[in-house]
């Protein structure tokens, strides 16, 4: 019984300086510790999701808008458009279409006071936000045609 107990010591301390060993424990530790916390981040979803799996209507608008210029927004927006009518794309682009008469407002502002910097550049960051850099930058450009001295510090109060 002796002999086999120290071939049994032997083994364990042989296996203890086996490479393959150490990895595979070093493995096992590292899979325990990305499953544990697997499920401690599983359980953190978004409020957002439950409210849109309850049919929530202003979650779906305030996740849709808040996605608008990523790349899945056509999907979404499709699908959900299907679900709650048209009256969506009212909900949805409601910022983007009262900038979009802020800038016609300005522009008829425009035609009549063509000298009017602050207006120029009221239309320049309007513009810049709607992604239309080119007309954006026109405007820009005219405003600092008008005063060549004028920073955008001059607006803040």
């Amino acid at each position: 019984m002796g002999n086999k107990l120290k071939s049994q010591k032997l083994k364990v301390k042989n296996t203890s300086k086996n490479p393959k060993v150490f990895i595979f424990s070093l493995f096992l530790i590292f899979l325990t510790i990305f499953l544990f916390l697997n499920i401690v981040f599983s359980q953190n979803i978004s409020p957002l999701y439950f409210r849109i799996i309850n049919d929530d209507r202003s979650a779906v608008v305030n996740f849709l808008q808040t996605i608008r210029y990523s790349p899945i927004f056509p999907f979404f927006y499709n699908l959900n458009k299907n679900i709650y009518g048209k009256n969506l794309e009212y909900e949805v682009f409601v910022e983007e279409n009262k900038k979009i008469r802020l800038v016609k407002n300005l522009e008829q502002i425009l035609t009549r006071s063509p000298q009017a910097r602050d207006v120029l550049f009221m239309l320049y960051i309007l513009n810049k936000d709607l992604n239309r850099p080119h007309q954006a930058e026109k405007y820009l450009k005219t405003a600092k045609a008008i005063d060549p001295v004028w920073t955008r510090g001059d607006l803040n109060p």
